[in-house]
Formats: C-alpha cells, structure tokens, sequence
C-alpha cells in the first residue's frame, strides 16, 4: 500500500516465495492494475496457498465475488461497497503487510470501485454471461448463491407422497 493509498504487488523478502505459475498470474493480472489483480486473488486463486497478506486481500475480493454471484442472470451489478463498520472490522484484521498505516476505509471503498471496474473490463472482454465468467475463473463459483431444494416424500403412503410442501422447516399437505 502506497502512501496515496495504492495497491501494490511486491514481493515480502521474509516470506516464502510464491509457486512461479501463480506468481507469475499474478504479477500479470498486478501489471494491469490492483482491480485486476484483486480479481485475479479473489475469482481464481480461491484454492491457492497464499502468504497472510495476500491471502487477506484474496478475502477482500472473494467478498465482492460472493456478492456478484448473487446478481441475477441479466440484471444490471451493482455490488455495493461494505459499509464503515465492516471496513473497519476487516482493517483491524489485516495481517503485518508495507502500508497498513495508509489503509482506511475511503481507500478500501476506492479499491472496491477498482475492483468493480476491472471486472467490468474483463466481463465486457470475454463476451461471457456474468455466471459463465465467474464459472472460468473458477469452478467454485459456479454453485456459490444458488438455492438447492430436497424433496422429501414418503414412498409408502402413495396419497401422500406427492402433495408434501415444506413450509417454514416443516412438512404439509399441500392443498392441489
């Protein structure tokens, strides 16, 4: 974090070196901008070993990703920043990292916006549907804000069997 409040990737001389395949996605999404390499942390290196520092920035833009997985196919994103409080709350959490004294909420916000730019970029780049965009980055994604029903019916009591609803956590005899 740079003093006027910029996000930068650099290497931690204490800490392990990174895996060259992902040092070097990294370095490239970086080279484009801190919104494009935050998408890069938070949308495809979910399952990456990652040191402290960027693994608290993959957790910053994993939220914002979480968030776009509840957008509805089609439907404009608007992915709001976390307000004070959570900003607050995340700042207190940041592990030992260059420019934590430069980290408030207003350059969290400004990052945030960065990182909605850039997804808007690489969205409009890969002519996906956002679901399929978010799937490419990263197989999790794909089940991430979906809703699953079971249906439980009794195979014994052949009346009752397909007229089940579940409502509030309990089972009744639907009225069809």
């Amino acid at each position: 974090m740079t003093p006027q409040g910029h996000l930068r990737l650099m290497s931690d001389p204490g800490a392990p070196s990174l895996p060259a395949a992902l040092n070097d996605r990294l370095a490239a999404a970086f080279a484009v901008g801190a919104g494009h390499g935050l998408l890069q942390l938070g949308a495809s290196e979910v399952g990456s070993v990652l040191p402290p520092a960027l693994a608290w920035w993959r957790e910053f833009a994993a939220r914002y990703v979480t968030a776009l997985c509840a957008t509805p196919e089609g439907e404009k994103i608007a992915i709001p920043a976390p307000d004070e409080s959570a900003l607050d709350a995340m700042i207190a959490d940041i592990p030992p990292m260059t420019g934590t004294e430069y980290l408030t909420p207003a350059v969290l916000v400004a990052i945030w916006e960065e990182l909605d730019s850039a997804l808007r970029a690489e969205l409009a780049s890969s002519k996906l549907a956002l679901r399929d965009f978010l799937k490419s980055c990263h197989p999790a994604w794909n089940m991430v804000g979906r809703v699953h029903f079971n249906l439980a019916e009794n195979r014994k009591d052949p009346e009752q069997a397909p007229n089940l609803i579940c409502v509030n956590g309990q089972f009744q005899k639907a009225n069809c």
